[in-house]
């Protein structure tokens, strides 16, 4: 049996043990992701965002925020 990854938006979803999600899409047809990365709570609704452009800008700053959002850290805007 195959295994779907994709969610009803084409996003792969990745999710975080707190009931948050990672996902992210692609409009290339040649890639599943990697285009965007949306940090979402619990109800699907979405809390950050990051595109490829700014990680292209600052690698580190955005994947930094990445993983320690995916850790917990999230603090209010």
């Amino acid at each position: 049996m195959a295994t779907v990854i994709l969610n009803e938006d084409g996003e792969v979803v990745a999710r975080l043990a707190d009931g948050w999600t990672l996902r992210s899409g692609s409009s290339t047809p040649d890639f599943t992701s990697g285009e965007y990365v949306r940090l979402c709570r619990p109800d699907g609704s979405e809390y950050l965002y990051w595109d490829k452009e700014e990680w292209t800008i600052d690698p580190v700053l955005v994947m930094g925020a990445i993983i320690n959002a995916a850790a917990g850290f999230r603090p209010e805007n």
